[in-house]
């Protein structure tokens, strides 16, 4: 017996064949199934599209789950975290290559990057955790990572991707720094009215390419100092300063150091002796109250 759909599920059946998501596919199946005839003839074709739609329904809740299970892995965030956020093909992911010990995948075709990546910034003696976001103009892009975080890199080769990137963002409170990347392919007049209406506007910025690697040393002096933190560092009597430092707010104290150490230590100290740019000479003996500044070193002993 033969199915004689009528014209609209044709119509239906064409939309199906011109979909270009799993989404519009799944509709355009649902309405085929939901037009064909019911007569028994047509039991064999109601019968496929049922598996077809049960299959993509399956397919995109699995999609869905990794999707899932990757934003839960990106959100993962470290003591100091920066993201590099932009629309597409601004050089986000070249950025992140040239700056960190990550490799994303590097392509001119649009929304290559899907998923967050992250990497390991390395400034100095700090460690800072930069992350390459999914353009903002993406489904993949986590705006909650945007509303965390400390510091927003907005990467932008134009200043109307830069009025874009702030509709996405308006309600995250983390700083943000704005990198105009690719100067070596933008004209010097652009460039120059550029800088001017970033001025205009208030906005904090600095200028590089990620390809001759020009500018980049700045942009991470900015990065480190954008989170107003100071490096602390400690001594034993005799040796070398530590290597790696306590990380500290601005306006930070010595009993705050301690603390961060171990909980409890501010107590448990008889002397403490200072060095740095907020000592007035090498081991000065100072008290728990002393305000404390970027790079000093901390000796002390316990009663």
């Amino acid at each position: 017996m033969p199915t004689n759909p009528d014209f609209r599920y044709k119509e239906a059946e064409k939309q199906y064949l011109q979909a270009s998501t799993p989404e519009e596919k799944l509709r355009a199946l649902e309405r085929m199934l939901s037009l064909a005839p019911k007569h028994k003839g047509a039991e064999k074709l109601r019968a496929d599209l049922k598996a077809r739609i049960k299959r993509l329904r399956e397919k995109l809740d699995a999609e869905k789950k990794k999707a899932k299970a990757r934003k839960a892995r990106a959100i993962k965030k470290e003591e100091m975290q920066a993201l590099l956020v932009g629309v597409a093909n601004v050089g986000k992911s070249s950025l992140l290559a040239s700056l960190t010990n990550a490799k994303p995948e590097i392509s001119p075709v649009e929304f290559t990057t899907q998923e967050a990546m992250p990497g390991t910034l390395f400034f100095e003696d700090v460690r800072i955790q930069l992350v390459d976001m999914p353009p903002v103009t993406s489904d993949s892009f986590d705006k909650s990572m945007a509303y965390n975080t400390d510091l927003l890199l907005l990467v932008i080769t134009s200043p109307e991707q830069l009025q874009e990137i702030e509709k996405r963002i308006e309600k995250s409170r983390a700083k943000r720094l704005v990198v105009i990347n690719k100067i070596d392919e933008i004209s010097k007049d652009k460039l120059n009215s550029m800088v001017v209406w970033l001025k205009t506007k208030g906005y904090s910025f600095v200028l590089v390419s990620a390809k001759t690697r020009e500018g980049l040393e700045e942009l991470k002096q900015r990065i480190w100092l954008s989170f107003g933190k100071i490096r602390v560092y400690t001594q034993e009597p005799g040796k070398e300063p530590s290597e790696e430092p306590i990380i500290l707010e601005k306006g930070a104290v010595i009993s705050d150091a301690l603390e961060e150490i171990r909980e409890g230590l501010s107590k448990q100290v008889k002397e403490i002796r200072l060095s740095g740019p907020s000592a007035k000479f090498p081991r000065q003996k100072v008290s728990l109250s002393h305000e404390l500044a970027d790079r000093d070193i901390i000796e002390f002993s316990l009663r």
